[in-house]
């Protein structure tokens, strides 16, 4: 990820108040994953994200009769950290979820298997973000 002006923080701070999602996924019992998106039906909005933050972008929505293709740019695991802690001096919508999801990627232990506490721990989480939308 490039080095990004405060404009262009603020700006992607906007967009993800506005269009943003963070959420913690469950794949499995045990495997639980952040994930980071702003959609967006403005194709170059996304291309920009994408310039500036890395990521990639894919199909969220086909067009239909009543609505617009949609597309989701979403960062890169490893670059989440560096983009939530960059946009959230600006945010205000979505700042308790940042927040949040920085703690979740601080607290969690990382590698081998998990151990009920740290099961629980994830899980409380995953329901806490799961409340924050």
């Amino acid at each position: 990820m490039m080095s990004n002006s405060i404009s262009d923080l603020a700006y992607c701070a906007g967009l993800m108040d506005g269009e943003g999602c963070i959420t913690l996924t469950r794949d499995s019992e045990s495997n639980y994953r952040l994930r980071v998106k702003i959609t967006s039906t403005d194709y170059s909005v996304l291309e920009w994200l994408q310039e500036h933050f890395d990521g990639y972008i894919h199909l969220s929505r086909k067009e239909s009769k009543y609505n617009k293709e949609a597309w989701d740019w979403v960062c890169k695991v490893e670059d989440q950290v560096v983009f939530l802690f960059g946009i959230l001096p600006y945010t205000i919508i979505k700042r308790a979820q940042i927040i949040e999801a920085l703690n979740y990627h601080f607290e969690k232990q990382n590698g081998g298997k998990l151990t009920e506490d740290e099961f629980k721990l994830r899980n409380a989480y995953y329901e806490r973000l799961k409340t924050m939308k």
